[in-house]
């Protein structure tokens, strides 16, 4: 009954917005008639892509192409363009600099990528990101000279998505061939030792058959690791597009990327409270440095037909395959004062297939224009994991262990109130085995089969008035190594409506849920997470601004942990609640012709309603800045036939807390980042970007209490771009 009430909001929206609708004049406008409808994951036809929101119809929402505008659920694009404007050195830092309410929250357990939150979940490596609509398994970050936008679609989209995190989804659209014999080459150098090369070549075979290829080589720093991470890529990126009659296309895909990384600690021991910050292992310790090495390879094809004037298919197919090989360190607290530093070999090997199959039909419901996706979904995923850790026993000590053991009492930490990790169970804490030294070998296979049928409409009610609704059930069977066999099922609806009192402002409301199944150990059976989220808001969007403002209030269900004593036995620590407020901006100024300011801000609400200790009841998420601010300013202008542009940002992220707890805080920050261009002529272009201006130090944030990550200290990036 809890879960009927929770759609409350958006049901008398919906009612007033009817109501409205019936009492509105029947005149059609003309921005209804929109562009036409296309069959590909995210079409964008325009020449200023300084404001994507106004031009682009995107498919990821709902699998029909809708701008944002006219969407019931809350979209945000942001192009190319956008990124190198910012000098955003991963997807990650693009995705926090561009839209409200997503956060950087580094994975010490996989530092080739950096993990991003939206609306303060955890976006999951295997669910939580889309390329070109398809899903992908995000082991490694994507090439970002590869994408032309992207698309973030906020809050639960199970209905859209199958299997998906509560806070959203991203979908990356990269570029494709056009029929032009066009290239560019990018060479980038920064004050830290990096350097980034990349290629790129559009050519013509014929006028049915085009193609693209992207080459990029780096050898620079990963920003999130304090510029201890030096980490060398190879990404080769191929796409063919066919035309096939008037009414077919068919384009294929081919990825490749390497990464080969040193790093140093990626853990931090956090002082207690608001004491001084945390220190830097390596920085202390004379630690080997960590290494990793990881492979991600994908084949991907998408064929899109035009059966008749209301009839389109769509059937796409992927194939992926992912190995992560790394040796890293650990934290783990032994007795009485010492630290231990575990040290693990760790490798994965997974592959991944799916296909994605749906039916468009365009046609009228009562006199109205309808458009109606009948579709079903497959998708497998093998997991292969190897490790092997080497420990020191509890009864061990620094003297006998060297440099693997911190005495936290030794002089040079004096004034340091030091917290071990908190109780067994803990996230990022662990307890040392009894006696002797610790060394493990782990061998486990997981597989997982997804079958999913769904159907979604939107109807155009009145001139003014769009309803979107969906469904979904999803059948997901896992099967493996030390895992309790099992098949779950859910079905999963969304119900939004979209209401224009102008041609450029909309009012939205949406019903939306979630579904993310668990690992099950041993012979315990975990339920599947679920979420729910009403959401209210409004948009203003026209070629010169962009105005989203939203407020949303989002449960999710069914987080588990075992029982102290009884590792069979699984409790539920009940639900997790997030509520907040979210503004996305952009104007180009009138009355100062050139200038543009984006703004973006979060203010969210994060806490633990029910939890098996009571004392953890109102506390806060961990890593969740309750308040989070973003700007950018940029004048661009012409002098003597050159292009020449300056541009300044500030970006500020409240505290934070390292646990659940609420005793280990995160300091907030402020940053400023700056940039400058000169166009040398129409295809020749010098950028300099500047980022943490002041050189602040402060914590990107925490995977752990015993794992906060440092921030990228000041950068210079000096860019040249070539076209040809």
């Amino acid at each position: 009954m809890k879960n009927q009430l929770r759609h409350r909001v958006p049901v008398a929206l919906l009612c007033l917005a009817c109501w409205h609708g019936a009492e509105a004049q029947q005149a059609p406008e003309d921005a209804q008639a929109g562009p036409q409808v296309q069959a590909l994951p995210s079409v964008t036809v325009t020449a200023d892509r300084s404001n994507l929101n106004a031009s682009t119809a995107s498919m990821a929402a709902t699998r029909i192409p809708t701008k944002p505008i006219d969407s019931a659920r809350n979209i945000q694009i942001f192009s190319d363009a956008d990124i190198r404007d910012r000098g955003d050195a991963t997807p990650s830092s693009a995705l926090q600099d561009h839209v409200s309410g997503i956060d950087i929250n580094p994975d010490n357990e996989s530092p080739n990528r950096s993990n991003y939150m939206i609306r303060g979940y955890e976006i999951d490596d295997d669910w939580g990101t889309k390329i070109d609509g398809q899903q992908h398994l995000e082991w490694t970050d994507l090439d970002l000279y590869d994408i032309d936008h992207i698309e973030i679609i906020k809050g639960p989209s199970a209905a859209t998505a199958g299997i998906s995190d509560p806070g959203g989804f991203v979908n990356f659209v990269t570029k494709k061939a056009d029929w032009t014999h066009r290239g560019e080459f990018n060479q980038t150098v920064d004050t830290r030792g990096g350097h980034v090369t990349n290629i790129q070549q559009n050519y013509v075979f014929s006028e049915a058959v085009a193609g693209r290829s992207v080459a990029t080589a780096s050898d620079a720093y990963a920003p999130q690791l304090n510029g201890n991470a030096e980490k060398k890529r190879l990404a080769l990126a191929q796409n063919f597009m066919f035309r096939i009659g008037r009414a077919r296309t068919l384009q294929f895909d081919l990825r490749h990327v390497d990464d080969r990384q040193n790093y140093g600690a990626d853990s931090w021991l956090p002082a207690q409270g608001n004491a001084p910050a945390p220190i830097d292992l390596k920085t202390n310790m004379a630690s080997p440095q960590d290494r990793l090495q990881a492979h991600d390879t994908e084949v991907a094809y998408q064929f899109n037909d035009e059966l008749g004037p209301q009839l389109s298919l769509h059937h796409d197919l992927k194939y992926q395959v992912s190995d992560r090989d790394y040796h890293y360190m650990m934290p783990y607290q032994l007795s009485g004062n010492l630290l231990q530093l575990s040290y693990y070999d760790y490798n994965n090997h997974k592959t991944y297939a799916g296909t994605d199959n749906f039916l468009t039909f365009k046609g009228d419901l009562y006199a109205r224009q309808n458009e109606f996706v009948v579709g079903f979904q497959l998708l497998q995923s093998r997991t292969r994991t190897g490790s092997n850790s080497t420990s020191p026993g509890a009864n061990d000590n620094c003297a006998s262990y060297g440099t693997f053991c911190v005495d936290i009492f030794q002089p040079s930490y004096a004034g340091f109130n030091w917290v071990y990790g908190g109780q067994a169970g803990a996230a990022g804490s662990g307890q040392g085995v009894n006696s002797g030294r610790d060394d493990n070998t782990a061998i486990g296979r997981f597989t997982q089969d997804n079958v999913a049928i769904y159907v979604q409409d939107q109807w155009h009610a009145t001139d003014r008035l769009l309803i979107d609704a969906g469904l979904r059930y999803t059948r997901t069977e896992n099967r493996g190594t030390g895992i309790h066999d099992t098949k779950v099922e859910a079905a999963t609806p969304d119900i939004g409506l979209s209401y224009k009192l102008l041609p450029t402002f909309s009012v939205y409301a949406d019903y939306a849920t979630g579904f993310m199944p668990q690992t099950q150990v041993d012979t315990s059976f975990i339920a599947p997470q679920h979420a729910y989220q009403d959401e209210a808001g409004f948009k203003w969007i026209d070629d010169r601004y962009s105005l989203t403002a939203s407020w949303f209030d989002m449960q999710k269900t069914n987080d588990a942990t075992f029982s102290p004593g009884s590792p069979d036995h699984v409790l539920y620590v009940g639900k997790l609640r997030i509520s907040g407020v979210e503004i996305d901006a952009s104007y180009r100024l009138p009355w100062i012709p050139g200038v543009r300011l984006a703004l973006n801000y979060a203010g969210l609400d994060s806490r633990v309603s029910a939890d098996l200790d009571p004392t953890l009841i109102g506390k806060e998420f961990p890593s969740i800045p309750p308040r989070q601010f973003g700007s950018w300013i940029q004048y661009d202008a012409t002098v003597a036939g050159h292009a020449y542009g300056l541009a300044a940002g500030l970006s500020h992220v409240g505290r934070r807390y390292a646990d659940v707890s609420n005793t280990i805080t995160i300091p907030g920050y402020t940053k400023v980042d700056a940039m400058a261009y000169l166009a040398l002529s129409s295809d020749v272009k010098l950028r300099l970007n500047l980022t943490n201006v002041g050189n602040v130090k402060y914590y990107a944030g925490a995977s752990s209490p015993l794992a906060i990550m440092q921030g990228a200290p000041f950068v210079g990036l000096l860019s040249l771009n070539v076209r040809y």
